[in-house]
C-alpha cells in the first residue's frame, strides 16, 4: 500500500479534506477522497495508484475506543480513471450515484463482544456539480469536494436521510443513505 491507513485517516479526521490533485502519478501515489465522522465512528476514503498505474479506491472504517481511533475494516476496488477529476452533471446524468458501500462489526477484536453484533455502515456517493453540500440527517454537513465523491457513515440500525443541497442551501433531492441508485425515485 502506498500509505499508512491509520495515520492518513487520522490526518483526515483531525484536519478535514485537503485540496487533491487532478490525477495520481509515480510521485503522488495516493490522495484523500472523503471523510465522514459520526460520533465515535468514521470512514475515510483514498484514491491509490496501483503498480500498473490503475486507480484504486480504498475505504477504511474506524471506531473510537478508549480515546484512540482504530481501523476495524475496510475495502478496496478498482475505480474510474476520472475519480479525481472535476465532476459535472453530464457525466452522471442525474444528481447522485452510489459508488460503493460496506460495513464492519463494531465489536470485532474485543474479548467480550456485545450481543447482538453492532455494525458500522457507510456508503459512498458521487454527486453532480449542482450539489455543493450534503446534509446528513440534519446533524452534520459535508462540503462536496471538486471531484464530487463523498461518504456517509452511521453506527445506528437505521441509515440516515441524506439531503443534497445547492450553493444557496436549497434542497435538490432527499435520499436514504442505504438507497440504491435504482431506488432514487422512491426516496424523493
Amino acid at each position: 500500500m502506498a500509505y499508512e491507513a491509520l495515520a492518513e485517516s487520522l490526518r483526515l479526521i483531525d484536519h478535514g479534506l485537503p485540496e487533491v490533485p487532478d490525477r495520481l502519478s509515480r510521485r503522488r501515489r495516493f490522495a484523500p477522497l472523503a471523510v465522514d465522522v459520526a460520533g465515535d465512528v468514521a470512514v475515510t476514503m483514498f484514491a491509490r495508484r496501483g503498480v500498473n498505474g490503475e486507480v484504486w479506491r480504498d475505504s477504511h472504517v474506524l471506531c473510537l475506543r478508549r480515546d484512540a481511533w482504530r481501523v476495524l475494516g475496510g475495502g478496496s476496488g478498482s475505480a474510474a480513471d476520472n475519480l479525481l477529476s472535476e465532476r459535472s452533471s453530464v457525466q452522471l446524468d442525474r444528481l447522485w450515484m452510489r459508488t460503493g458501500s460496506g460495513g464492519t462489526n463494531r465489536d470485532a477484536g474485543r474479548l467480550v463482544p456485545f450481543p447482538p453484533p453492532r455494525w458500522i455502515r457507510y456508503v459512498s456517493l458521487r454527486v453532480a456539480a449542482e450539489v455543493q453540500v450534503v446534509d446528513v440527517a440534519g446533524r452534520r454537513r459535508i462540503v462536496v469536494p471538486r471531484h464530487g465523491t463523498v461518504c456517509v457513515v452511521w453506527g445506528s440500525r437505521r441509515p440516515p436521510t441524506v439531503t443534497l443541497l445547492d450553493a444557496d442551501g436549497d434542497e435538490l433531492e432527499r435520499i436514504s443513505a442505504a438507497a440504491h441508485a435504482d431506488d432514487r425515485r422512491r426516496s424523493q
